[in-house]
């Protein structure tokens, strides 16, 4: 049983190590600030077409909210992708 719990021990202690110091590459940060980003801007995609249209009903295929929306998309695409590659490399 100690021989279970030491491996274990030493595999979350180094597995902790690792991600701690992925997390403070500066790759990372930046896909993490563009996923923010895009979820930020897709969720609240609505609230800003209210605000540049001036009007509080805004139509589901307004061309203003589909391009904000995939603006949001587009930012969290450009994160997966830095995140994807920096993890490979």
């Amino acid at each position: 049983m100690d021989n279970l719990l030491s491996a274990f021990s030493q595999f979350m202690t180094t597995y902790f190590g690792n991600v701690v110091e992925m997390i403070q590459s500066v790759e990372i940060i930046i896909g993490i600030c563009f996923a923010v980003l895009g979820v930020a801007t897709s969720v609240l995609a609505r609230r800003i077409t209210r605000i540049i249209r001036k009007r509080n009903d805004v139509d589901d295929n307004d061309s203003c909210l589909v391009t904000i929306k995939v603006v949001g998309l587009v930012f969290m695409l450009v994160a997966f992708l830095i995140l994807v590659l920096q993890t490979l490399a």
